[in-house]
């Protein structure tokens, strides 16, 4: 892993065997588009909307992606460019994996006017509500359940540790894993 230096003194991650690619190129730290706080690291100018224009951005230069294709950091870190962390997605899918809460501090979950506690997904344009909850967390564990149905592995969850702890384990064999 290699550290590649941008400006506003932030680093970029990327794979050793990459160093080749971004070596010899002045890269700076841009911000994304959406007030994430987030970065990328890009090469070139353009005006304050990020275009292909004119630009570098290091993901795409790392994957070597067509100005078709975008490029989705599975983390959400735009600075992480690893080649682990990055893949080939459709906007669909891209726009899934966006790292975005809302004020109850959980992604795809809203208070009722019961005060209750509703989760709910957006998938091909259809709004799916889960069931009433008496608390948010519930809701938020619900909305994870749902996403991870829909979205598969572009899925943000709310608690991505908890859906690996409760991932189903395969039984004990009886003859020690041997065939």
């Amino acid at each position: 892993m290699a550290r590649t230096p941008l400006s506003r003194g932030l680093f970029a991650i990327i794979d050793d065997e990459d160093e080749h690619l971004v070596a010899g190129i002045k890269w700076h730290a841009h911000p994304v588009e959406r007030s994430t706080g987030g970065f990328y690291a890009v090469n070139g100018r353009g005006g304050a909307k990020p275009t292909l224009a004119g630009r570098r951005y290091m993901h795409r230069l790392i994957l070597g992606a067509s100005a078709s294709q975008l490029v989705d950091h599975v983390n959400g870190d735009g600075l992480d460019n690893r080649r682990a962390n990055l893949r080939i997605a459709t906007r669909r899918q891209n726009n899934i994996n966006r790292q975005t809460t809302n004020r109850w501090g959980f992604r795809g979950i809203e208070r009722t006017a019961s005060g209750r506690w509703r989760s709910l997904i957006r998938v091909d344009g259809r709004r799916i509500a889960g069931p009433l909850q008496d608390n948010a967390i519930d809701a938020a564990l619900i909305y994870d359940a749902m996403a991870s149905l829909h979205f598969g592995e572009f899925a943000v969850l709310n608690f991505p540790k908890h859906k690996e702890a409760t991932a189903p384990q395969a039984p004990a064999s009886r003859n020690g894993g041997r065939l």
